[in-house]
């Protein structure tokens, strides 16, 4: 469990009864496992209304899109919301994860001039297209995808193991009882590397890509494993 604020122009009680309603749907209902959800009614461009929800001290923040309106201007929107958000000077040196949600490709590009290396695009409408595709080429596929994204079973998780540092990634891949290292994001540009190479170096503040049930229900073991 964690606590998720949601800054939005809607009302607030008419948020809170939509989340309500999803919890209580006889049709797969949403778990929250602990989770706290708040909401707040403001003006999202606004660093007042920001500040008022502690966006600053966040740990990630998720920009999503203007449905109803026009592509281009819902993309306009979003890149002044960048721009909000990158006046922080909070942000500056942070690890804060920025996600933008774009609904057309072509605006993709104007997010990187106006804050270089400061947000994850995401093109939600294509996003969505090429998974269709590759569901219905490969069928079962949609049944992994549902139990890597979704909050039932197994989720990804990155985490910083510094008793891991400098090690390859072909040694650390016992190293988790109750979890599986599929890959690496590297603290030097934020790239990340999914099955990465076996002599990939683990560096200082990189953190461990996985594949496991919680956040909290895997740990580094002691490494006294038989390696033939």
């Amino acid at each position: 469990g964690g606590a998720i604020v949601v800054l939005a122009n809607d009302d607030k009680e008419k948020l809170e009864e939509t989340l309500a309603a999803a919890v209580i749907s006889n049709e797969n209902p949403l778990t929250l496992f602990g989770t706290e959800v708040i909401f707040r009614s403001g003006n999202p461009l606004l660093e007042s209304e920001l500040r008022r929800v502690s966006t600053q001290t966040a740990r990630s923040v998720i920009s999503l899109t203007t449905e109803g309106i026009d592509p281009d201007e819902a993309d306009a929107t979003q890149v002044r919301q960048v721009m909000a958000l990158k006046a922080f000077e909070e942000f500056v040196g942070s690890r804060c994860h920025v996600v933008v949600e774009v609904q057309d490709i072509d605006n993709q590009d104007l997010f990187p001039l106006v804050a270089p290396d400061f947000a994850e695009v995401v093109v939600t409408h294509d996003i969505i297209g090429r998974l269709m595709i590759q569901c219905a080429r490969c069928p079962g596929l949609a049944s992994v995808l549902e139990e890597m994204m979704g909050f039932e079973g197994s989720e990804f998780y990155f985490e910083e193991w510094p008793e891991l540092t400098g090690q390859k990634f072909s040694d650390i891949v016992c190293r988790f009882d109750d979890a599986v290292p599929i890959g690496i994001k590297a603290a030097s540009d934020g790239r990340v590397y999914v099955n990465p190479s076996n002599d990939h170096i683990i560096n200082a503040h990189d953190k461990v890509l996985v594949l496991a049930e919680d956040n909290d229900s895997y740990e580094v073991n002691a490494g006294d494993y038989d390696q033939t």
